[in-house]
């Protein structure tokens, strides 16, 4: 029945338009463009009412759009911020090039854009949807009064939307009498032509229209045509470039984080500047396995990729100049571009909180506005939000800086994974085009606007929190295999204690150990890693809880590729894949093994990315 109801109509709008072109040579010439300048006066009156001093200028072709953006505005400048609330605006004009006044018949006009339509005549909102506004000349109605702007249902005098194509991206606009001006019915259907007065060019704006341009690259196009008429074609960009909306997301080298975090209007937060900038200063966030933090922070950076991604809920409706607050466009109320930053591969526990945000210019050098707010803690759907309170710069790129300056084990079941915490990012709110059905969708949760496809990027997440393998780093600073000396050596994994885990002893862990030596000749330094059973080790080189790895030094010199030949004088690094290594190293004489001089073996800090080795190395700091 509704194609009944809609097909009728269509068809007394052809018969009228194809017998107005069999009588009468057409001498009307419809063209469009994007109306960067404004429309000139017209002089004179139809009946009572005079010609308006012409449409406004509009904001010529958007700069840009999103490449995963679904509510993207036509029409809307440089900087994508519409000339009216809630999308951009295109101009058609329609000029009489004949001799004499003529009155065709009904005309249809279809624009085109290839790309979705996302929005309807009365989504968002009844003064922020698809329209037609801004009519001059013969699209204004005598007797029409002092408004031809009037926007009742996508219709000014004699210029009415007959259907929306979402799925087609085409808009279908009837010119001609009467256009129910009045009226809260759809679509707008005439059935008598209008008068084009010789030589006149009339015009209206097609205002409000939103597109989808998700996969998409190069520009968008809007493009005339006439159905059963010629009546002159006309293509126009109304996008330049489709281009991603972001820049891969990374993380904050280690070192210094940029100086416009700290004087940023939402810094980062305090423990990150002041007097404590030791505690953030960028590189991943680093947790042991068994669950100490050697680095409890992590600072992400997100940049737009093209300086007017990121925009206020104002700014993407352009409420100042677009109308009352009420035209924004997002039934309840307004919507900035938002960011999503999630996560992956978090243990069950692991806490990452204290999470703030900060905005600058694409160095960090510069802090920028835009009131930014963010999550402060990661929900259990591993998602952080970065929302926009206050308008931002539209002339240069900002960049988005997410620092959690809490991340710990919490409650996590220990020993933790050794997979990384990563993290991707991606506009929001997040949706489709479309519905199933091709239907645009209007409702609260699946009509939000702006909207993005759900792409996160970049295609594999950075890492952001680490959980390197449990491990003690020793040093043997002297030993020696010579004529009649050797270096005994004694390793033992005392992550078995007395004490127990619950009450604050080691957790239990095993693994190999990795011998590096290097020779005071200068020779490059050497390794070698347990792989088979020994004197206490296990199959494959696996020293258990509480064991203990005795062996020569001549023996791991000898098992060495190649060989390190002897003498060796020189000093031993022992790194081990288990907890709470502890050693001792003996050099002794062969002859009846008399020991000749304990060296002592140190026990490093932890050393990771996060926490290089110091350069000095403090005796009191080294304790075995």
């Amino acid at each position: 029945m509704t194609f009944k109801r809609l097909f009728t109509p269509m068809l007394v709008l052809g018969m009228f338009l194809v017998m107005g072109s069999m009588a009468y040579a057409q001498p009307i010439v419809c063209s469009i463009g994007t109306g960067t300048a404004a429309a000139p006066p017209i002089a004179g009156t139809q009946g009572a009412v005079a010609y308006p001093a012409g449409g406004p200028a509009l904001p010529g072709s958007s700069s840009k759009a999103t490449a995963t953006g679904h509510t993207e505005p036509i029409g809307a400048g440089p900087t994508e911020t519409p000339g009216s609330s809630g999308g951009g605006g295109l101009r058609v004009s329609c000029i009489n090039n004949g001799a004499v006044d003529f009155t065709p018949g009904v005309i249809i006009l279809n624009v085109g854009f290839g790309v979705p339509i996302t929005n309807a005549a009365t989504h968002p909102g009844a003064a922020s949807g698809v329209r037609v506004t801004n009519s001059t000349g013969a699209f204004v109605a005598a007797g029409a009064g002092s408004n031809p702007t009037a926007n009742i249902n996508g219709a000014v005098p004699n210029v009415g939307i007959s259907t929306i194509n979402a799925n087609g991206g085409t808009v279908t606009i009837g010119l001609g009498t009467a256009v129910a001006t009045a009226s809260a019915t759809a679509p707008q259907i005439p059935t008598v032509g209008i008068t084009f007065v010789a030589g006149q060019t009339n015009t209206f704006d097609l205002n409000g229209v939103l597109v989808g341009t998700n996969g998409k690259t190069g520009a968008v196009s809007a493009n005339l045509s006439a159905t059963g008429a010629s009546i002159g074609t006309g293509s126009v960009n109304v996008v330049d470039a489709v281009t991603a909306g972001l820049v891969d997301p990374t993380l904050a080298p280690f070192g210094s984080l940029p100086a416009g975090i700290f004087n940023s209007p939402n810094p980062v937060g305090p423990a990150c500047g002041g007097g404590a900038t030791t505690l953030c200063k960028g590189g991943p966030a680093v947790l042991s396995s068994s669950g100490s933090a050697i680095q409890g922070n992590f600072t992400v950076k997100i940049q737009e990729n093209y300086a007017s991604v990121f925009k206020s809920a104002a700014q993407f409706n352009n409420v100042a100049t677009g109308g009352a607050a009420g035209s924004n466009v997002v039934p309840a109320g307004a919507a900035s571009v938002s960011l999503n930053l999630v996560f992956k591969d978090v243990p069950a526990g692991i806490n990452i909180s204290n999470c703030s945000v900060a905005i600058t210019d694409a160095t960090g050098a510069t802090a920028r506005g835009g009131n930014a707010s963010v999550t402060p803690a990661l929900p259990s759907s591993n998602t952080l939000t970065v929302t926009f309170g206050a308008d931002l710069g539209l002339a240069d790129a900002d960049a988005v800086w997410v620092t959690c300056q809490s991340v710990n084990s919490g409650s996590a079941v220990l020993p933790l994974p050794s997979k990384p915490v990563t993290v991707q990012a991606e506009l929001s709110p997040t949706g489709t085009a479309l519905s199933g059905t091709n239907a645009v969708q209007t409702t609260l949760a699946t009509g939000q606007v702006p909207r993005y496809q759900d792409v996160l990027q970049p295609a594999v997440g950075v890492p952001v929190v680490l959980f390197p393998a449990s491990q003690t780093s020793l040093l043997i600073p002297f030993a020696v295999v010579q004529t009649g000396y050797n270096t005994g050596i004694a390793i033992s994994n005392t992550s078995k204690d007395p004490f127990g885990a619950s009450n604050g002893g080691a957790v239990p862990s095993e693994g190999t150990i990795t011998f590096t030596t290097f020779k005071n000749d200068g020779s490059d330094p050497r390794s070698l890693t347990t792989s088979t059973a020994d004197s206490g080790l296990s199959a494959g080189g696996v020293l258990k809880a509480g064991g203990t790895y005795t062996v020569n030094l001549s023996e791991l010199l000898s098992r060495m590729t190649p060989a390190v030949t002897t003498p060796f004088i020189g000093y031993v690094f022992v790194n081990t894949n288990f907890t709470n290594a502890h050693g001792a190293a003996t050099i002794y004489v062969t002859i009846d093994g008399s020991a000749a001089l304990s060296s002592p073996v140190l026990s490093l800090p932890a050393i990771s990315s996060a926490a290089p080795r110091a350069t000095i190395d403090v005796g009191a700091g080294l304790g075995q």
